[in-house]
């Protein structure tokens, strides 16, 4: 019993998963993770807490919201390129294999042809 998991130690394991989730883009489970790390901080006893317990989960809890942040700055990103790609009459800009900007589709009369 001395390897007991405590609910501190399951919220660190709830917030590298959730790390993890982030990083590879895997989101299927992260509301079931996000409603188990919730319950987990409801029922701990900042009493009991370690002071440096505490400040490794507030560190990974500023992690992973910087991260959130960023995913969705990417995923709001991607989604309005899509919709600009899907219009026949706008252009995009993306870049070639060796980092030369590129405007893809479009009219040609207001893009310059030079790469």
């Amino acid at each position: 019993m001395w390897n007991k998991s405590t609910p501190s130690k399951q919220i660190i394991a709830c917030l590298e998963h959730e790390y993890e989730m982030l990083k590879t883009g895997k989101f299927d489970d992260i509301s079931t993770l996000s409603a188990k790390k919730e319950g987990l901080l409801k029922g701990l006893d900042p009493k009991s807490l370690a002071p440096a317990t505490a400040q490794l989960i507030s560190q990974m809890a500023t992690r992973n919201g910087a991260l959130m942040v960023e995913v969705m700055r990417a995923l709001k990103e991607v989604s309005a390129r899509l919709r600009s790609a899907e219009k026949p009459d706008r252009a995009f800009s993306s870049y070639t294999a060796v980092g030369g900007a590129v405007n893809i589709g479009g009219s040609s009369r207001g893009h310059s042809k030079k790469l």
